[in-house]
């Protein structure tokens, strides 16, 4: 048990990483929201911000929930075999700050794919507004399905590699 113990340590900074992106982005967009935070900047640079925290908030719970896992995994198998067999890094909380970056990032791409295609179904009509709750609703969905949304890239990427490198192996082949 006090093996478990030293190394479940590292889980610290895991859990205080998630919270206190839980804390921050709820603030920025309240601020942003209610508070006028950033008055300076333009609506929508203030927009792009709040989609931004939002997908970020997004990733933060979709981390949460694999935390939850990853934990109740490990500690069971522990419990099992009387030992910790896999305990988290010292740098693992690096890897859920990237992540949680990263689907910020994603929660603004995948709003501004939203508005490309209602621009492209609209033929070009590029002044379409959508409605601002609508737009955080999108955000968030990009930021808590980031890890979806990549693994779609990576099959559409392999998929239409495959194909080219098919093409070309039958072109030297002649």
């Amino acid at each position: 048990m006090k093996l478990m113990m030293k190394h479940c340590f590292w889980y610290i900074p895991i859990i205080l990483v998630i919270l206190l992106n839980y804390i921050f982005c709820t603030y920025i967009w309240f601020a942003i929201e209610f508070l006028e935070l950033f008055n300076n900047l333009s609506s929508d640079a203030k927009h792009f911000i709040q989609l931004f925290v939002l997908g970020m908030l997004g990733g933060s719970i979709y981390t949460s929930i694999y935390f939850a896992n990853d934990y109740n995994e490990v500690m069971e198998i522990a419990e099992k075999n009387k030992r910790l067999e896999k305990a988290p890094a010292a740098i693992d909380f690096l890897g859920y700050i990237l992540f949680i970056f990263g689907a910020g990032i994603t929660g603004v791409v995948l709003y501004l794919a939203f508005k490309a295609g209602i621009i492209v179904m609209l033929v070009g009509s590029s002044e379409i507004e959508i409605n601002k709750v609508a737009t955080w609703v999108i955000a968030f969905s990009g930021g808590f399905g980031a890890s979806h949304v990549k693994r779609f890239i990576n099959h559409f990427v392999k998929e239409n590699l495959d194909k080219d490198n098919k093409h070309q192996k039958i072109i030297k082949n002649k």
